[in-house]
């Protein structure tokens, strides 16, 4: 379990995962100690690794009402990923990324916006 994320900015928020080769499905949760404005909630992003930068797959959301979601990502290919999206290049500016490491982004935004977004294909 990762508690910890590393805030980008005001509402993106990432994971780093370590060994991705070996991961099949994703569990994101909340901790129930602080919860999402009212109206809010978090799209969840994952981001294989790769030598070109940060290239994001937008997973589905987590919100209060939703609070936890488990994703299966065995089918997503890492040439099938957009660099585009809530994080663009904003990882790509931080000194751990690496070609061994995946990232899980979270970005807070309006329940409204997030309901609208469609998760990429292959995505579970």
């Amino acid at each position: 379990i990762q508690a910890q994320a590393q805030q980008i900015d005001e509402t993106h928020f990432i994971f780093n995962i370590e060994n991705p080769e070996n991961l099949n499905h994703v569990v994101i949760f909340l901790l129930g100690t602080i919860p999402f404005p009212d109206g809010m909630g978090g799209s969840v992003h994952f981001s294989w690794p790769s030598p070109e930068g940060p290239q994001w797959q937008l997973l589905g959301h987590i919100s209060n009402q939703k609070p936890s979601a488990i994703f299966k990502i065995t089918k997503i290919k890492p040439d099938d990923l957009l660099s585009s999206g809530p994080f663009g290049m904003m990882a790509a500016q931080q000194s751990f990324q690496s070609n061994t490491i995946s990232q899980i982004g979270i970005a807070v935004e309006p329940l409204a916006t997030i309901v609208q977004q469609t998760p990429a294909a292959g995505t579970q």
